[in-house]
């Protein structure tokens, strides 16, 4: 379970809204989700070590986001990202998995890559 003190970045969550035009072409328009605007999160980078003995060496990497429970968390969706919010800029990251490990409903666990195309 992530403490209020671990939980040192922000974080806002989005979802595309966009349309597909009539010959296929996709526009992607990310738009906040209301009750998910930089809200606390603990943000854990995967080690570097940990990639390298999986035989992973890509520009991308897994990252592990815990929230805690509201009821917008709740309809969050793997079709949705992320957006860390850092001194040195945003950085979209690319949901995977959404668990709440517990069934507490007190956190959400998040399994997140950034440095990939988000859709």
């Amino acid at each position: 379970m992530a403490t209020t003190g671990s939980m040192s970045k922000r974080a806002t969550f989005k979802r595309d809204t966009g349309a597909v035009g009539v010959g296929g072409s996709v526009t992607r328009n990310w738009t906040d989700l209301p009750g998910l605007v930089r809200v606390p999160v603990e943000y854990k980078p995967e080690r570097g070590r940990e990639r390298v003995a999986a035989g992973r060496l890509e520009a991308s990497t897994v990252v592990f986001i815990t929230v805690q429970a509201c009821d917008a968390i709740r309809h969050v969706t793997p079709a949705d990202i992320i957006v860390i919010h850092d001194e040195t800029g945003d950085l979209a990251h690319r949901i995977y998995s959404i668990e709440n490990p517990d069934q507490r409903s007190r956190d959400y666990e998040i399994v997140a890559e950034k440095g990939v195309q988000l859709g």
